[in-house]
């Protein structure tokens, strides 16, 4: 099971825009979010690993893809990929 996921990171400039465009009321709006530079294809494979998994649900102690996660079976299951 360590079939690399395509990365789906979208690109710097549309995270940029989406963080101007946040609501001006919220009490988060104020900070920017920095830069953080270039993401490794290590990274961007558990990234889009990572949410390959969205919606699978919380499990102590779980690290099966599609069945159930905690959260540091879901970092090794991500680093793995």
């Amino acid at each position: 099971m360590t079939a690399r996921a395509s990365a789906a990171v979208p690109p710097r400039a549309q995270i940029s825009a989406a963080n101007k465009a946040k609501d001006s009321s919220s009490p988060y709006s104020a900070v920017p979010f920095p830069d953080p530079g270039p993401v490794s294809a290590g990274a961007a494979a558990a990234i889009a690993a990572a949410r390959s998994q969205l919606g699978v649900p919380y499990r102590w102690g779980a690290s099966s893809p599609g069945s159930g996660f905690d959260c540091s079976g879901l970092v090794m299951y991500a680093w793995a990929a």
